[in-house]
């Protein structure tokens, strides 16, 4: 079992390549019966409507609060790069978080109990 970590949207490079990479890792390794889990699908589908995310649109990049669907800041897309506007909002107001995430990345408490929950459930069968 390979166990892929949820990618953040504020990941801007994970989350342009993180599909293309799970699909071509699982390609590989099914060959040698390797099952691969991939957990972002189940984190984003735990934070729908709940926290912020960062969106892509038009050229731009949208810090949105899911829950009343306000846009916190809106700067250019500048590739793969986090622009200091957005890691400066995180510093300037500790409630504009990424659900599940207690940073730009890493899971917070809740999101490493989903990441296990997953995995047990998993792994349980075979045991």
């Amino acid at each position: 079992l390979v166990v892929l970590p949820p990618i953040s949207t504020f990941d801007l490079h994970g989350e342009r390549v993180w599909r293309q990479e799970h699909q071509e890792l699982r390609q590989r390794l099914r060959r040698h019966h390797i099952e691969v889990v991939e957990l972002t699908e189940r984190f984003r589908e735990v934070q729908t409507g709940e926290g912020e995310v960062l969106r892509r649109q038009d050229g731009f990049l949208r810090v949105i609060d899911q829950e009343q669907g306000t846009v916190w800041l809106e700067v250019a897309d500048r590739g793969d790069f986090l622009p200091q506007a957005v890691l400066d909002l995180f510093e300037s107001d500790a409630d504009v978080r990424e659900a599940l995430f207690f940073d730009d990345g890493h899971p917070d408490e809740r999101g490493y109990d989903l990441f296990a929950r997953v995995i047990a459930d998993r792994v349980a069968p075979r045991f």
